[in-house]
């Protein structure tokens, strides 16, 4: 019985708590996801830049892409020029600080889930320096990652959407490292950021509801001018 004992022990050890098994993949993976549509802004900078809902985006990289619409080429993927826009770290290390190169996604309400479509360049590291997404909780403490290039082997793995979800809602950031990495069709679980690409922002709306207004002032003004 001890010894029996003793092995369920080692097995608790050895085998991760539901609570860390969480890294998933594939479209649809994250249940009660809703989007973070991206605006198409084609900002090339560091940040931050707020997307919304107390989410945004950041770093550390001064040639970071953030809501580009203008095509991508990575070792596994070509992004077409378009929709949907995308972020890229543009970047495999930190020259500054002789590190990774960064960019990260903040959530000021921290979320139990995140999954996005990831691609990256694959074929230029070792498996002790290898292209990665990992989440942190508020005090910037690591609690998951996955190496996305299969830990440096030059085939890597396919692009595909990639991400985590937690029992509980302890993510604050989702940083995206060490490779020439980008991200599009993001989501988490929480409300829905932005509007999808075609249908106009509630200012948009505002704005074209006030064209509208004085188009029609317009035509009734021609209209009296035109019968007196």
């Amino acid at each position: 019985m001890k010894a029996i004992k003793h092995a369920a022990a080692m097995l608790a050890v050895i085998v991760p708590s539901v609570a860390q098994a969480s890294p998933i993949s594939g479209s649809g993976s994250l249940a009660g996801a809703n989007p973070i549509y991206l605006p198409a802004s084609n900002l090339t900078g560091a940040g931050p830049v707020a997307i919304g809902g107390g989410v945004s985006w950041s770093s550390n990289q001064s040639n970071s892409l953030f809501g580009w619409t203008g095509g991508y080429v990575t070792g596994n993927a070509t992004i077409a020029p378009g929709s949907p826009p995308i972020i890229e770290v543009n970047a495999a290390y930190d020259v500054a600080s002789n590190g990774y190169a960064t960019m990260t996604i903040s959530f000021a309400a921290p979320t139990s889930g995140f999954l996005a479509e990831l691609f990256w360049t694959d074929n230029e590291f070792t498996a002790a320096n290898s292209a990665n997404i990992a989440i942190y909780d508020s005090s910037n403490a690591l609690l998951e990652f996955t190496y996305l290039n299969n830990n440096g082997n030059s085939i890597g793995l396919p692009s595909n959407y990639y991400g985590f979800s937690r029992p509980t809602a302890d993510i604050a950031y989702v940083r995206l490292s060490n490779s020439h990495v980008g991200a599009r069709n993001l989501s988490y679980v929480g409300p829905t950021i932005g509007a999808p690409p075609g249908v106009p922002e509630p200012a948009a709306w505002a704005l074209m509801i006030a064209g509208f207004g004085l188009a029609g002032a317009a035509a009734r003004t021609r209209r009296r001018v035109s019968f007196a």
